[in-house]
């Protein structure tokens, strides 16, 4: 969905993978009809926002990072042109 997006603006495809990451598989336990909540608050005993502290600071986290533009990746010319040819 956001591949050609990343593409255009230059991003290597791995911060794509990240960004994934970073949005869907940490917070999908914050869910409880979801199977990701529902077998965290089955075995561990817990509602699933008892302890969603990391869960909730990790998307705000990868924005800040990306903000600063900490560890964000561009393709660069060389593997640019490689790719194309």
């Amino acid at each position: 969905m956001f591949k050609d997006i990343y593409q255009k603006k230059g991003y290597e495809s791995r911060l794509l993978s990240r960004t994934t990451e970073d949005s869907v598989t940490v917070t999908s336990v914050l869910i409880p009809w979801n199977t990701c909540g529902m077998t965290q608050a089955t075995i561990l005993g817990v509602a699933t926002l008892t302890y969603c502290f990391f869960n909730l600071i990790s998307p705000l986290m990868s924005i800040t990072v990306a903000a600063i533009g900490y560890k964000i990746k561009r393709i660069n010319e060389k593997t640019e042109s490689i790719a194309t040819d």
